[in-house]
Formats: C-alpha cells, sequence, structure tokens
C-alpha cells in the first residue's frame, strides 16, 4: 500500500484495509488478499488471502478476477475449496468485529436479547 506523507506500515494497512474489506468494498477485500497471501503486514496465510481475493472477484472486481485465476495454480485443490467455502463466513465475522468497536459499551443488542453484564456479550434470547 502507498503511505503517502507517512511511513510504510504494513501492519496498519492491513488494520485498515480489514476494517473496509468486512463492509464489503472489494478493492480493500483484493489488497487485503494480496497483503495475506504474501504475508505483508500479517502472517502469511495463503488460504486466507487467497479467500478475500476471491470474495472481491466475487464482487466484480476485474483484477481480482483475473488475480483468482493465477493464484489456482499455486494452491492444492483442497486449499482452493476450503477458501472458497471460507470467504463467505468473512463478511459475518468481520461485520460483528466492526459492529462491537463501533458502540459505545462494546456491543450492539439485538432487539429481544440481553447483555451479560460480566461477559459484555449477547448470551440468550429473551421470552
Amino acid at each position: 500500500m502507498l503511505g503517502r506523507g507517512v511511513e510504510q506500515d504494513d501492519t496498519e494497512a492491513v488494520r485498515w484495509l480489514r476494517k473496509s474489506a468486512v463492509q464489503g468494498y472489494a478493492p480493500a477485500q483484493f489488497f487485503l488478499g494480496m497483503m495475506i497471501f504474501e504475508g505483508r503486514g500479517i502472517d502469511q496465510d495463503r488460504i486466507a488471502g487467497y479467500a478475500w481475493i476471491h470474495l472481491a472477484a466475487e464482487n466484480r472486481l476485474d483484477d481480482a478476477l483475473e488475480l483468482r485465476d493465477r493464484l489456482r495454480e499455486q494452491l492444492e485443490p483442497l486449499q482452493i475449496q476450503i477458501a472458497e467455502r471460507h470467504s463467505g463466513s468473512l463478511l459475518r465475522a468481520g461485520s460483528r468485529a466492526v459492529t462491537r468497536n463501533r458502540t459505545r459499551g462494546g456491543l450492539v443488542r439485538k432487539p429481544g436479547t440481553r447483555v451479560s453484564p460480566r461477559k459484555r456479550r449477547v448470551t440468550e434470547k429473551i421470552g
């Protein structure tokens, strides 16, 4: 990533890309996937990196479509299957984390649920 006017910090770039990627922004999903696949700013994980790139490709980002095809040649069929199955859960898991970080008390409650005062998370349905 380009850090114009500041020192390049891949770890910080990964943090900001993840926030944008979980909200469905395909270019962020693409760049986050590349950084994870290459291990830049985060531990290398070729399956997770491919999963993010696959998600960006599913969102019709041309660069992601091309890169996904090239990366398929570098992975085993089982790795591809795991990554593609996992890509659907990336947004769900990430959006819960983003929701927690945005709220004052650390959590947004859905109607009909209660928050455990000790664990600060939704623990059960009421009623």
